[in-house]
């Protein structure tokens, strides 16, 4: 029961969301824990984490791991210099976060600005915090992701997170966490439960004495491959525009960082998705101009 009772600095806290990112293991006692065996060095636990739960089993298994021991080790070595070497030619652009609780409680007083006071109750703690809470009081975690840009974020706050009967049963059973994927803290917390669509959801319980994900609640998403030097932005225009629900005057932009491709089809360049910097994997936003 690693996270029960303990209170993370903001540096460990980035650093657990990151390996939780990185490794995709919902469970964030079991994060934590291999975090601390390798003294909270993302890189080597990345490369390693796999490795404490693979018990040899017989004299089989035990030769294979001995055997292929001296290539692990080589490879994880080769894996880290690489890493190290190609942060020194290209560094990472990750901000830090320097004040998580900050980011939750600007985020609440920004909610309240916008939609009113009258809707569920949003912890004012951050991440790690809220999961400490359920731990001690056996409560679920809903955890809500915040998008302020999309165009489904406004009816899904008005209709549904402000209906009496919603506040009423989360408020009784479960501890609400809430907070801005604009804000460093949300960005993170958006990367470690690998939501790509809004609204998003996440309930969180204990189980078998681990905080694990269990469930998460998305909104629309469009998804399809497009060629990063051959695809064009009037490609990628054209083929949210043909779905049925697409609204009419839009833009793309991504999350976090935002930047927004503002390509409309009365303009005469068609920059590739590689040129506007879209990476070989990337989720976009599609804002509604007349909203």
């Amino acid at each position: 029961m690693y996270l029960e009772n303990r209170e993370l600095s903001p540096q460990n806290t980035e650093k657990l969301v990151q390996f939780q990112e990185l490794s995709g293991i919902d469970d964030l006692d079991k994060c934590m824990e291999i975090l601390e065996r390798h003294n909270w060095d993302v890189e080597t636990a990345d490369s390693l984490f796999p490795l404490p739960n693979q018990r040899p089993d017989g004299f089989t298994g035990w030769l294979f791991f001995l055997s292929s021991l001296p290539l692990r080790v080589v490879m994880v070595t080769f894996y880290c210099l690489t890493r190290f070497f190609f942060r020194i030619i290209r560094p990472e652009n990750r901000p830090a976060v320097t004040d998580p609780t900050g980011n939750v409680i600007s985020f609440i007083q920004e909610y309240n600005e916008t939609f009113g006071d009258q809707h569920l109750t949003f912890y004012p703690v951050t991440y790690c915090q809220v999961l400490n809470e359920a731990k001690k009081d056996l409560k679920f975690v809903l955890a809500y992701l915040h998008c302020k840009d999309h165009q489904d974020t406004n009816k899904f706050c008005r209709q549904t997170l402000c209906n009496p009967q919603v506040i009423e049963f989360i408020n009784s059973n479960c501890l609400m966490w809430a907070c801005s994927v604009n804000s460093l803290e949300g960005y993170r917390v958006s990367q470690a439960l690998r939501e790509n669509t809004y609204p998003f959801l996440a309930i969180i319980v204990q189980r078998e004495f681990r905080m694990t994900v269990v469930g998460r609640a998305r909104g629309q998403k469009l998804e399809r491959r497009f060629h990063r030097t051959i695809h064009t932005l009037k490609d990628l225009y054209y083929f949210i525009l043909a779905h049925p629900d697409s609204p009419y005057q839009f833009e793309m932009a991504t999350y976090f960082p935002k930047r927004t491709f503002p390509w409309q089809p009365d303009m005469d360049t068609h920059p590739t998705l590689a040129e506007v910097g879209l990476g070989a994997s990337e989720a976009l936003l599609v804002l509604d101009l007349d909203a």
